[in-house]
């Protein structure tokens, strides 16, 4: 059984296109653990109504808001299947995800400890019937899901995996609280350092819904500050995943910067922009990826060292299309870096 753990914080205006999408009953395949993380809106009076159709093997759990980490963690205590997965209230996943789920998982497939699938960054969720059918896959070692993933880290988020409960249990794995940003990659990049088996596929299953007024379309001082999370992780990895942790330093943490740079272009003025560059040493962590693998992170680097002007235009000009950030007051950026000096 899959136990879908899905963390809602006044989430109620999705609830109707999220259970459109849902898995029921009727084949006992699946539980969706709800956490209304204290929710003041009506998140808890739709889920009940959702629940008294007796359409849905569902659980609610009520709690003090805490976070999302704090939330996923309830949900980790709660769940009854032997494998879990994560869902955000406002995004979907593909009419495929289990048919996926069966297919990948259990004894017929070998008991992997992860399988890891794709996302697609959406504003609608598409049609059942244009969605491609299940690819193939390949199997990887964790340390080889490693590299993968640090081939672009903002591919992967926490929910393009299903994960062997008995893992997590054994590994004492948990996300970490008090963080507002990458508690999934800090959860991801430990994980896999001490997993085994995992069965990989380019096929899509989830829909990273894209909309104003979320997480991705705010830009936040908490995007520079928790990059702590993910740089404490560099002692985890060099016991767990020495091979990795060169790739790690270089790459990974540096390719967070990039994107933050990337998102000041887009929330800032030309000037404000470059002075969060200027403030966060931008010009390093660039240096650093002028041999990534990836041509865009490879190019705009090498852009960015010779001119970091060109590389706020380019980000503005490309970002119209593919980016929902809003304009951002320099103020509480102002403060934070006061703080660094």
């Amino acid at each position: 059984m899959l136990s879908i753990i899905i963390p809602i914080y006044n989430g109620a205006v999705y609830l109707d296109r999220l259970f459109s999408v849902l898995p029921t009953a009727h084949t006992g395949e699946s539980e969706l653990i709800f956490i209304n993380d204290g929710s003041t809106d009506e998140t808890a009076e739709r889920l009940a109504s959702y629940g008294a159709t007796g359409k849905y093997n569902m659980t609610v759990c009520t709690v003090p808001n805490g976070g999302v980490s704090a939330a996923r963690n309830k949900g980790l205590e709660l769940a009854e299947g032997d494998y879990v997965a994560f869902l955000d209230c406002d995004d979907a996943i593909s009419s495929r995800y289990m048919d996926a789920f069966r297919a990948w998982t259990g004894a017929t497939a070998g008991n992997p400890d992860l399988v890891a699938f794709q996302s697609l960054r959406t504003e609608n969720v598409p049609n059942s019937a244009s969605e491609a059918p299940l690819g193939h896959t390949q199997t990887l070692s964790g340390r080889e899901m490693l590299f993968k993933v640090a081939e672009n880290p903002t591919k992967y988020g926490v929910y393009n995996f299903f994960y062997k409960k008995s893992l997590l249990q054994t590994q004492n794995m948990q996300f970490a609280t008090g963080y507002a940003y990458y508690e999934d990659y800090d959860f991801i990049y430990r994980l896999l350092a001490v997993t085994d088996r995992v069965v990989y596929t380019d096929t899509v299953l989830y829909y990273y819904l894209l909309q104003e007024g979320t997480a991705v379309a705010s830009f936040k001082v908490e995007r520079v500050k928790n990059i702590e999370l993910l740089q404490s992780d560099v002692p985890y990895l060099a016991v767990h995943a020495p091979e990795f942790l060169s790739e790690y330093e270089r790459h990974v943490l540096n390719r967070i910067y990039w994107s933050v740079q990337w998102q000041a272009a887009l929330a800032f003025s030309v000037p404000l922009a470059l002075r969060f560059g200027r403030k966060t040493g931008m010009k390093e962590h660039m240096a650093a990826l002028t041999d990534h693998v990836d041509r865009k992170v490879r190019l705009s680097a090498k852009l960015y060292c010779l001119c970091p002007a060109a590389f706020i235009l380019a980000a503005k000009l490309l970002g119209k299309r593919h980016s929902k950030v809003s304009k951002t007051s320099w103020a509480p950026f102002a403060e934070y870096f006061k703080t660094q000096n």
